[in-house]
């Protein structure tokens, strides 16, 4: 799903003269490329960045490996972010919430979670406009690590233990219940086509929408 988009991009005429910087992980990027491609001028509309965060079975999600993104990365973001007249598209594979400051300036991002085998392809699709990016965020992004203040009694435990002390509050619950903004809603998501909810009505367990 679409994270953020700014504006309308006619990437199927972009996307033939793009720079695809990196392939599936951000720390495979060969930075000797990468400053080259810093150093010199190249006659390209779009950059393309992807990056990707990997878990293992059996094992929590580290924050500093597997939350964040690598320095480098982001800092490369950063930088063709901001650089006049060029469109810049970051591409997320995350196996779930993840941190997304660095793509403020971005002009798209777009985040694929775990994708399977035809991963390549549907992204393709997606970003040369033959698909309609539909899908919603199914959890809430943080703002900054921690985000919701889980103290160590918490998570990851002591001695084996965890307090369960936030009950419900979890999730969009605990940003719902604190009045706090995340830096991307549970069920956000854009597309290509804007539209609009009303007359929302609950009868038991009937729903209606005007859309």
């Amino acid at each position: 799903m679409f994270l953020n988009s700014k504006g309308y991009i006619r990437l199927w005429i972009y996307v033939f003269e793009a720079i695809v910087l990196g392939f599936m992980t951000d720390f495979f990027m060969d930075k000797a490329l990468s400053n080259v491609l810093f150093q010199q001028h190249f006659d390209y509309d779009t950059v393309i960045f992807f990056g990707q965060q990997t878990v293992e079975e059996g094992k929590n999600r580290i924050f500093y490996d597997h939350f964040d993104w690598s320095k480098d990365f982001k800092n490369d973001v950063k930088t063709y972010s901001k650089m006049e007249g060029k469109k810049t598209i970051v591409v997320l594979t995350t196996p779930g919430a993840t941190l997304t400051d660095f793509t403020k300036d971005a002009d798209a991002v777009l985040v694929n979670f775990y994708a399977g085998e035809k991963y390549p392809e549907a992204i393709g699709n997606i970003l040369t406009g033959l698909v309609n990016p539909s899908g919603k965020l199914p959890v809430s992004f943080p703002n900054f690590e921690n985000d919701i203040y889980m103290s160590s009694q918490q998570w990851p435990g002591v001695d084996l233990k965890a307090e369960y002390s936030e009950k419900l509050r979890v999730g969009y619950r605990w940003y719902d219940y604190y009045e706090i903004d995340p830096a991307y809603s549970f069920g956000h998501g854009l597309s290509y086509t804007t539209f609009n909810y009303k007359r929302m009505q609950i009868d038991d367990r009937n729903v209606t929408v005007l859309v």
